[in-house]
């Protein structure tokens, strides 16, 4: 997030941005600089089930834009 000191939907609107930014595809890299993580807490993330599951484009794991857009708006509306 580029400014912490934002109210809830604007942070959602800015994160928003922030993903409509991003490739089509991703690769584990891009999405764990993307959520300020390491690359591993990425791979715990999916293995628990609590983050999108990457695609496959032969051997190498791939995360939709429109995935993680999804993702997004359920941790802002947990209640959906």
């Amino acid at each position: 997030m580029k400014n912490a000191t934002l109210i809830p939907d604007q942070l959602k609107t800015a994160a928003q941005q922030d993903v409509a930014e991003l490739p089509a595809l991703l690769t584990k890299k891009q999405v764990a600089d993307w959520r300020q993580i390491s690359t591993r807490k990425v791979e715990l993330d999916c293995n628990a089930k609590i983050f999108p599951q990457p695609v496959r484009c032969g051997t190498h794991p791939r995360w939709r834009r429109s995935d993680l857009l999804a993702w997004l708006e359920a941790q802002a509306n947990p209640s959906s």
